[in-house]
C-alpha cells in the first residue's frame, strides 16, 4: 500500500528550537510576557521617580526573558545533543501518512513506529515545520519543505481533517 504523503525531516538544531518553542504549554508565553511586561512598566516608574527601584525591576524583565529563551534552547540542545552522541549525525526521519496510520522511521536506527491519528492531540504550524504533539509525551517533526512528491500543499488540510483531537 502506498502512503498518500510521504516527508523526510531532518532533526536540525533550527528545527528543534522551532518544534521546542512551538510545544511550550499555551500559558507559558503569555505568562511571561505578562510579568516581564508587568516588570518592565515598575521600572520605568522607578525611573521616573528617581528610586534605584527601577534598575531592580528592569533586571526581573530580564530574567525573565532569559528563562523563557534557556527553557526553549536547553530542551531542544538536550535533544540535539542526545542525538549526535547516539548516531554521531543529525537524526533523519522518513514520515509515511497512510489512510489509516502515520509511520515513522528513524534513517540512522533503522527503527519504525506506527501509530494511529487519533493519537495525535494537537497541529501546531510553524515557519518551517508542522508538529504533530502526540497524547503521549513525544512529537513528529514534518518538514514543509521535505514532502517526497509535490503534494505537500494539500497536506494541512489532509492532517486536520484525519486528527479527530
Amino acid at each position: 500500500m502506498e502512503p498518500i504523503y510521504s516527508n523526510s525531516c531532518k532533526y536540525t538544531m533550527e528545527n528543534l528550537l522551532e518544534s521546542s518553542a512551538a510545544t511550550m504549554p499555551k500559558w507559558y508565553k503569555p505568562y511571561c510576557y505578562a510579568f516581564c511586561a508587568v516588570f518592565l512598566a515598575l521600572a520605568v516608574y522607578g525611573f521616573v521617580k528617581g528610586s534605584l527601584m527601577g534598575i531592580l525591576f528592569l533586571i526581573f524583565a530580564a530574567v525573565i526573558v532569559v528563562v523563557y529563551w534557556r527553557k526553549t534552547v536547553a530542551s531542544a540542545r538536550t535533544v540535539y545533543k542526545h542525538n549526535m552522541e547516539k548516531y554521531g549525525q543529525e537524526t533523519e526521519t522518513r514520515i509515511f501518512f497512510y489512510d489509516d496510520s502515520i509511520v515513522g522511521k528513524n534513517l540512522q536506527s533503522g527503527t519504525a513506529v506506527t501509530t494511529e491519528y487519533d493519537k495525535v492531540q494537537s497541529i501546531i504550524e510553524t515557519q518551517k515545520l508542522f508538529v504533530l504533539k502526540m497524547s503521549i509525551n513525544m512529537v513528529i517533526l514534518v518538514d514543509k519543505n521535505g514532502f517526497i512528491g509535490d503534494n505537500g500543499a494539500d497536506f494541512a488540510d489532509f492532517i486536520k481533517g484525519k486528527c479527530p483531537n
